[in-house]
């Protein structure tokens, strides 16, 4: 077998394909995946890797292949883009000594979004806007967003569950919400990272789970029979159709994010973060500024992002 069948074959294992359209990683999500795991198959081969297998793939092979895409004059953000799927591809084939590897073993430096210009790119949907979506369960996706920083995938997977009346929270414990890895982004669970580099999987919600309880109650039910694709173009296009009936044109899915980190930062450090206004890192006393890396850490993790720094994308500096 080569490594680029091989390859193909793991990328196709990222998320388990179940009978349930809704149950799995969207089209786009899964073609990506697979589709890159050609063109890194290609990489290796041009990097001189003889490697066949996976599961053989080593810290020196992942080096070698990182040391060709610098050759090749690839941007931080693609090379950043081709370790991640290159990872996943190896967490599913259970490869221990890659999926774990950190861009910084590779001498991949980062891409340039760290906010260095503090723009806020936080938005909210007014109540009144959010009642007039004709489906439910596309106002309940964009209420999991704004109340918990979740990704438009996660949001839409977290609704199909509630419509079945399962339950997606912890045994006992109603304030953390349970995700499966095949529901976030390359299949990467979310939650609070462990000692062992992984995250665990729960999302501590700050209201206490009030605000899902509130949207499986509205959502119980519904039949949802299209993809997760789809369910993401009716969010947009709700978002697109509130930032009309609130006269906002920075509305958009991914800027209730932004809003979200932005209240974690005030709930966590009691201040407005830079990017809404607050004093930046540089005028900060350096009582205020180890305040600010623990905020970012743990909004970093809620966010389902792996780095601290990417915090620095909603949150400014």
């Amino acid at each position: 077998m080569s490594l680029k069948n091989n390859l193909r074959f793991y990328a196709g294992q990222v998320s388990n394909r179940l009978e349930d359209p809704m149950k799995v990683l969207s089209e786009k999500s899964k073609f990506n995946i697979r589709s890159e795991s050609v063109s890194i198959a290609e990489d290796f081969k041009r990097a001189g890797v003889k490697t066949k297998l996976v599961k053989q793939l080593n810290l020196e092979d992942f080096k070698k292949v990182a040391e060709y895409w610098k050759s090749k004059g690839y941007t931080a953000g693609t090379m950043q883009n081709k370790a991640s799927a290159l990872r996943a591809i190896c967490n599913a084939a259970g490869n221990e000594n890659i999926k774990n590897i950190n861009n910084g073993e590779l001498g991949i430096v980062s891409r340039n979004v760290l906010n260095p210009n503090n723009l806020n790119g936080a938005a909210v949907i007014s109540e009144k806007s959010l009642k007039k979506i004709k489906n439910p369960e596309v106002s309940a996706a964009l209420r999991l967003e704004a109340a918990y920083g979740l990704r438009r995938e996660e949001s839409a997977h977290v609704v199909f569950e509630l419509t079945k009346g399962h339950v997606v929270t912890a045994p006992g414990k109603e304030n953390i919400l349970t995700m499966k890895g095949s529901w976030c982004k390359n299949g990467r669970q979310r939650g609070k990272i462990t000692f062992n580099g992984r995250p665990n999987g729960e999302l501590i919600l700050r209201d206490g789970g009030a605000l899902l309880k509130q949207v499986a109650e509205s959502v119980k039910g519904i039949r949802i029979d299209y993809r997760v694709e789809q369910f993401q173009r009716k969010i947009n296009y709700a978002a697109d159709k509130c930032k009309k009936l609130d006269n906002n044109p920075d509305i958009h899915p991914h800027a209730l994010r932004h809003n979200y980190a932005h209240e974690r930062y005030h709930e966590i450090t009691g201040r407005d973060c830079p990017a809404a206004g607050g004093i930046k890192y540089s005028e900060m006393s350096s009582k205020e500024q180890k305040q600010y890396h623990s905020a970012a850490k743990i909004i970093s993790e809620e966010l389902g992002h792996s780095r601290e720094t990417i915090s620095r994308t909603y949150i400014g500096k």
